[in-house]
């Protein structure tokens, strides 16, 4: 971990070290980036002389790259290749998954300038695919891992089961994922799985909630019980709606 933020820190250090010194000097804004690296700068010193220097600037930085940017970055990643994959073997006569992605998309957003966060529900086949590739690719061996803090340790709520204290409880993330008794074919990649059209009129206002069209379950972000990938119940990855940003 040290070796590789020394290798983080000798790229970052003199990027900061420039912002820091064009800030010193009056940097205009409109000629001022506008990226993380960025704002960490300008915000640290409020936090004191301790947090203003480029060592732990790039501390900062390197932690929210790696607790926020790479699972969406290894989500994304993996779409592509299944996207790539899924669209290799098609014949010329018929839509390959990425023409039918593109094709939606467009559909919704005519133009660059068109698009907004009130208009993503309606790419409910990107969702579906996106949530299918995190179905195969995202889950580990167990999810939701907790321990047993109270002293008396922890009974389940059918009083089948007590855990000691210290105790590590885990349930079958993958497993789950992989069940043909809860997915038909789980090892295929089948990105109409999820798929729902939303059902609704022209007059429906895109903003409305996912839940009015019966849709609650079947989002990417959403959590249930035969879809481990954010955790389930109230302890679910609060922050999982960002995704839709």
């Amino acid at each position: 971990m040290r070796s590789q933020f020394k290798i983080a820190y000798s790229f970052l250090k003199p990027i900061i070290e420039k912002r820091v010194e064009d800030l010193r000097k009056g940097i205009t804004l409109q000629a001022e980036p506008d990226d993380l690296l960025q704002w960490i700068i300008k915000e640290a010193p409020l936090y004191g002389k301790q947090e203003a220097n480029p060592h732990a600037i790039s501390m900062r930085l390197l932690a929210i790259n790696f607790a926020a940017i790479h699972s969406t970055a290894i989500l994304c990643t993996d779409c592509i290749y299944d996207m790539a994959s899924l669209s290799a073997n098609v014949q010329p006569s018929f839509k390959t998954v990425t023409d039918q992605l593109r094709e939606e998309a467009m559909a919704v957003f005519p133009s660059s300038s068109a698009i907004d966060k009130r208009s993503l529900p309606k790419l409910s086949m990107l969702d579906a695919f996106m949530k299918e590739s995190a179905r195969l690719r995202l889950s580990g061996g167990l999810a939701m891992i907790r321990m047993v803090t109270n002293p008396n340790g922890w009974t389940t709520s059918d009083g089948s089961l007590w855990f000691p204290k210290d105790s590590l409880i885990g349930f079958p993330s993958r497993p789950m994922h992989l069940d043909n008794g809860v997915y038909k074919d789980p090892m295929q990649h089948d990105w109409t799985r999820f798929h729902h059209y939303q059902q609704q009129s022209p007059e429906t206002d895109v903003g409305e909630t996912l839940e009015k069209f019966g849709l609650q379950n079947q989002h990417i972000v959403s959590a249930s019980n035969d879809f481990f990938v954010f955790g389930v119940g109230k302890h679910a990855w609060y922050v999982r709606s960002h995704l839709d940003d």
